[in-house]
């Protein structure tokens, strides 16, 4: 029986979990929370893999009934509630495990309650590489207000904060904004290790059909969550810019909850949305392309996780994105700092800048 566990609630995290756990050289037990489409999926393909020592899918709605109820009352009532039988919901989904190490990565309330149980029990919890919300924010676990007192008043003062430790992609990034207050691991560049590389792409359902060949790739968004109407018809410009000023290399990936139905002026979309971009990235001769977003920091993801300079141009100046800019910024200037080649870094402040950026990277590619 292992002494240590992840919890996971995205193929983002599985990922990072499957890295830590690796370079570890021991295996760790994995429990997945139902938070993402093909869960199950994920489940089947690293159960096939000998590389944890038990894989569990959490069924967290017996638990968080609440959460359907799209109602902020009923959520706070249940959320609040489920505090006072933490160790019942504990118990029931690990059993008699004794956990020394509780890795987590996301804000699912499931987790929180494993890492209070065991935290009173002498277990050390790790945050791990999240994206981009590790590092904007090195108090995002913690608790306040209400949820400050209660946990203060149940658990132990201890419980607020619940850990400084981190285990990032990037450790330099977060010390460089919050300093050296917290304990940061690296996590290894699985891109460049070829067994776990095979690992990964296995059980995120990854073959050579999902490659990228176009040259250019625009990382769509959710125009309809992001952007009010007039954002949502400058994002359409935005896309549409693009593709036809880049021709046939341009490929657009929808984001994977993107079901709209609006026509874009691109010839080509991604067919394979469903698989992580970083697992594309390492399979993908990524230095050698030019990726184009609106805002998704996933353009940074090359550089971050595996020291990769592909051409980025960041469309956050133009959209105006509705997020914290000056949080934004800081993780696009730092990344645009440790580019070797800072001309391949472009964030455009105006709609003719983008063109001009565009009719440089056409002419370099030559689409006559």
């Amino acid at each position: 029986m292992s002494d240590t566990c992840f919890f996971c609630a995205t193929p983002y995290q599985i990922i990072a979990a499957m890295a830590i756990t690796n370079a570890s050289g021991k295996k760790s037990d994995l429990y997945l929370l139902p938070d993402f489409p093909r869960v199950k999926e994920y489940e089947e393909r690293i159960r096939n893999l000998d590389l944890f020592s038990k894989v569990e899918l959490v069924d967290s709605m017996r638990f968080e009934s609440y959460r359907t109820k799209n109602n902020k009352i009923l959520y706070g009532i249940g959320f609040f509630l489920n505090y006072f039988r933490v160790n019942n919901i504990v118990r029931s989904i690990v059993g008699g495990s004794q956990y020394k190490t509780i890795y987590i990565s996301t804000h699912h309330n499931i987790g929180k309650f494993v890492c209070i149980y065991f935290l009173k029990r002498g277990a050390e919890i790790v945050y791990f590489d999240d994206g981009e919300g590790s590092y904007d924010n090195p108090l995002v676990y913690e608790a306040f207000g209400i949820e400050r007192i209660v946990r203060s008043l149940l658990f132990g003062k201890r419980t607020v904060l619940l850990s400084k430790n981190r285990q990032l992609y990037s450790p330099d990034l977060f010390k460089s904004f919050f300093g050296d207050g917290y304990n940061v691991s690296p996590i290894e560049n699985w891109a460049k290790d070829e067994i776990l590389l095979d690992k990964i792409n296995l059980v995120c359902g990854y073959s050579d059909n999902a490659k990228i060949n176009q040259k250019c790739v625009f990382l769509g968004t959710m125009p309809t969550e992001e952007y009010d109407k007039e954002g949502q018809v400058i994002y359409e410009k935005l896309v549409n810019t693009c593709a036809v000023q880049l021709g046939t290399d341009f490929v657009l990936k929808k984001h994977p909850r993107d079901k709209s139905e609006t026509a874009y002026s691109c010839n080509e979309y991604y067919n394979y949305a469903d698989i992580p971009f970083e697992v594309i990235c390492a399979n993908s001769d990524i230095e050698n392309k030019v990726l184009i977003s609106s805002g998704s920091t996933s353009v940074l993801t090359p550089k971050l996780l595996f020291d990769m300079e592909p051409t980025v141009i960041l469309l956050n100046r133009i959209a105006a994105e509705p997020v914290d800019m000056v949080k934004r910024d800081r993780i696009i200037s730092y990344v645009r700092n440790m580019y070797r080649d800072k001309n391949k870094f472009y964030v455009p402040e105006s709609m003719d800048e983008l063109c001009n950026i565009l009719a440089l990277i056409a002419a370099s590619y030559d689409y006559s």
